[in-house]
């Protein structure tokens, strides 16, 4: 309604129809039982003239698109600098935190991370902010021997994550979008079915595990990963994410393990494509009780597979550090 007000092209002006004076009328004169009486007959008046109805679209206006597509190139514009200005407070931070040292940084992490956190939320990096704020939860939950090693961890990823993202145009473009991903940029469930390049897969899975984890932006993170059966081409594996306000009380996978769900998936860009969309239900999910047919590989020859994914062209450059990090995210 806005795009048309900006365009100044007005509705059209018409005679209303008969029912609508009809019914006008009769409130007019407080017809009470007898306009309840007739109640039947005026909607089914009401659909018959509704239906006879055309409405005229009003014809594109190209200064109110080319305003509209300027707008949202300024929004994106401001939101890419205000990113980048949380990226250099976040270089700040780590650099301070390695000044004071890490050997305590677990015991004040929660008072430390707090700042940082609402500066990111407020330079809309909001994946940055969320990966920070889940931090002081996640060391504490360690054995104390282990929290040091694993700080050092934590925020070697997001300074990774950070210089990549500044340096994004020279990253190949499943990385790309990874990392802007990773720092907050969210691609929308219709944008991802309308991405001619997404991988699609059609066929039966099997819902080998059900997740549920209340995140600190008091959402709650339900993951339901599949295990295709149809073999070769698109990836093995794929996970459905969906996240539920903890507010609206407890919240459960539609799906139970063990079932069989025939689908289309797209799945969203990455250098190693796992997280998907469900296109299409072919059929809905049934259960069965035919055993789960797990890929017939050993410890090794699984993890020699996860290696292989972090880019085998480029393993002696910094780019695969950045791909574990994010599947390890």
């Amino acid at each position: 309604m806005w795009i048309r007000a900006e365009g100044k092209t007005g509705f059209a002006e018409t005679a209303p129809p008969e029912w609508v004076t009809d019914w006008m009328r009769r409130r007019r004169a407080g017809g009470g039982a007898r306009a309840q009486d007739s109640e039947t007959d005026t909607e089914k008046q009401a659909t018959k003239s509704m239906a006879a109805l055309t409405v005229e679209e009003a014809p594109a206006d190209p200064k109110a698109e080319a305003r509209a597509a300027a707008a949202r190139d300024r929004s994106q514009r401001n939101r890419e600098e205000a990113i980048l200005a949380g990226l250099d407070d976040l270089d700040t931070w780590l650099a301070d935190q390695l000044a004071s040292g890490l050997a305590g940084f677990a015991s004040q992490a929660r008072k430390s991370c707090a700042t940082l956190v609402q500066r990111l939320v407020d330079a809309k990096a909001s994946g940055l902010a969320s990966r920070l704020e889940a931090l002081p939860g996640r060391l504490l939950a360690m054995p104390e021997g282990r929290r040091g090693g694993a700080a050092v961890a934590e925020l070697g990823q997001l300074n990774i994550i950070a210089q990549a993202y500044r340096r994004q145009d020279s990253l190949p473009a499943s990385l790309r979008e990874a990392v802007r991903r990773a720092v907050g940029w969210v691609q929308t469930r219709s944008e991802l079915l309308d991405d001619p390049q997404a991988i699609r897969a059609s066929g039966s899975g099997r819902v080998v595990a059900v997740l549920s984890e209340v995140q600190p932006d008091r959402l709650r993170r339900l993951e339901t990963w599949l295990l295709r059966e149809e073999p070769g081409g698109a990836p093995e594996s794929a996970v459905l994410i969906d996240f539920v306000p903890v507010s609206t009380g407890p919240a459960r996978s539609p799906y139970s393990v063990g079932e069989r769900l025939k689908t289309t998936l797209v799945f969203y860009t990455s250098p190693a494509p796992l997280r998907a969309q469900i296109a299409v239900m072919d059929s809905p999910a049934a259960a069965t009780s035919d055993p789960i047919a797990f890929p017939a590989q050993s410890l090794g020859q699984a993890l020699d597979a996860y290696d292989r994914a972090l880019s085998p062209r480029q393993r002696q450059t910094p780019v695969p550090r950045l791909v574990r990090t994010l599947l390890n995210s």
